[in-house]
């Protein structure tokens, strides 16, 4: 509903502490700059909007796109920001909502003239630790719009010059989404999709197909891996999040069961 809220997390039962009205239906993304002192939101109004932490007050917003606005977060060092909206228009924006460039992702776009829908956009996105690149996740060669049926994609774009150098996808041609992308501290990049099934890939980026690869016991929807890059965890669709070692031997995962409902 457009709200954005924030809880004590250490509070035994955490109750909303601040609650603002941030966009005018779904928020699609929220993004925390390096300093811990702003907050960046997008939605399906194709606003952004940058809010104080911890107060959640305004301090700016803009309108971004023409379309839903679908990703959106700082550059790692916190003077720009990066939004993608659904037909894959890649914008660099200064704070204060000047646009600085913008890249045309076509590969992550696609309109199904048979159901006369859109589909695409970048579902997660990630900069590398020296924020020269950025990452961009989401699903390609579309047939089938309704059925979301098409084939995994990561796009590589180069900060500096706006370029896409590069398209990482499997050597399996695996139906579905990359819905969550991460890089490696030791600078690969780490990606996860879900559609017939779900899976885990592991990619070097200057190689267009990956070196590793775990199937995953159902439909993955995101991924964050442990600041010691030793383990990646996984939330997916039937409600758990798995929790995966990455050292070298790529232990079996452990799975972390759903969250049972508050009490009343």
């Amino acid at each position: 509903d457009g709200q954005i809220i924030s809880w004590n997390y250490e509070s035994a039962e955490p109750i909303p502490l601040r609650q603002v009205l941030a966009h005018q239906g779904w928020i699609r993304s929220l993004s925390v700059d390096p300093t811990g002192q702003k907050l960046v939101s997008c939605g399906n109004d194709g606003r952004i909007a940058i809010w104080s932490i911890p107060e959640l007050k305004p301090i700016h917003s803009w309108q971004a796109h023409e379309n839903h606005a679908y990703q959106v977060g700082f550059h790692p060092s916190g003077k720009e920001i990066v939004s993608v909206d659904l037909k894959g228009m890649v914008r660099i924006w200064d704070l204060t909502g000047k646009k600085i460039r913008e890249v045309e992702a076509k590969a992550l776009h696609k309109y199904d003239a048979g159901f006369g829908a859109d589909i695409g956009g970048a579902r997660s996105m990630a900069f590398s630790t020296d924020g020269t690149v950025l990452a961009l996740a989401g699903i390609t060669n579309v047939t089938n719009a309704f059925a979301g049926i098409g084939n995994p994609i990561i796009l590589l774009v180069d900060w500096a010059t706006g370029k896409i150098t590069k398209e990482l996808t499997s050597k399996e041609k695996f139906q579905g989404t990359m819905w969550g992308v991460a890089w490696h501290p030791a600078g690969f990049v780490v990606g996860t999709a879900g559609g017939n099934g779900g899976m885990l890939w592991f990619w070097k980026p200057d190689q267009p197909n990956e070196f590793a690869a775990i199937k995953l016991a159902d439909n993955s929807r995101d991924i964050s891996i442990a600041p010691n890059g030793k383990a990646v965890a996984i939330p997916s669709y039937g409600g758990f999040a798995r929790i995966f070692d990455i050292t070298p031997n790529l232990n079996p995962p452990k799975e972390v069961p759903k969250v049972p409902p508050a009490k009343k």
